[in-house]
């Protein structure tokens, strides 16, 4: 995905969020970051290679 891809979309959802589409896109990014700040947690703990199940063990 490409960081301008919700513009594409954001013209036909402001109508029916009442003009609450900016704010879903900021509480959808505070959780994304709160996702990315925790991987790196994980990574530090486990320096291993592998994917999210390494992490999961």
């Amino acid at each position: 995905m490409i960081p301008v891809a919700p513009v594409a979309f954001y013209g036909s959802q402001v109508a029916g969020a009442h003009g609450l589409v900016a704010t879903a896109y900021l509480i959808g990014l505070i959780a994304m970051l709160f996702t990315a700040y925790s991987y790196t947690q994980l990574v530090t703990l486990n320096p291993f290679a592998g994917s999210v199940y390494n992490f999961v063990r």
